[in-house]
């Protein structure tokens, strides 16, 4: 009986360290690994402008939306997404273009800027380092 103790938890031991070792990287919201500088969103001349930069290598993804109407009814115009994989130590900066002869107009432009350890592990949320409005 006690060898079947000390084996059953011999082998939960086993199992326990090897979800330990299969366990993905995540990145930690608290510590992106990345910071934003600056970003600003303006529908009135359909940009969307961030400069960003690295201490630890990232995904990083910037999603933005051109919106026409209020927050209670809304409707998308436009979607673009942009990405790179930023290095430690890099610094990346860059803008969105939106065109702002639309129908219907273009009323307020949202963007989210978001980093991964690696955006290909599917069980790994991002981080979101800025969300903005303009």
């Amino acid at each position: 009986m006690f060898t079947k103790t000390l084996t059953a938890g011999a082998v939960l031991t086993v199992l326990a360290g090897a979800l330990l070792t299969a366990a993905p990287a995540h990145a930690d919201p608290g510590a992106p690994g990345c910071t934003v500088l600056d970003a600003t969103a303006d529908h009135v001349h359909g940009l969307v402008v961030f400069d960003l930069t690295c201490s630890e290598p990232r995904d990083v993804v910037v999603d933005a939306t051109a919106w026409h109407g209020s927050a209670d009814d809304h409707e998308r115009v436009d979607l673009q997404t942009v990405s790179k994989r930023v290095g430690a130590g890099e610094r990346w900066s860059s803008a969105l273009s939106f065109a702002t002869d639309t129908t219907p107009s273009t009323d307020l432009i949202s963007a989210q800027v978001l980093s991964w350890v690696d955006q290909g592990d599917t069980q790994e949320r991002p981080a979101i380092l800025a969300t903005i409005d303009g």
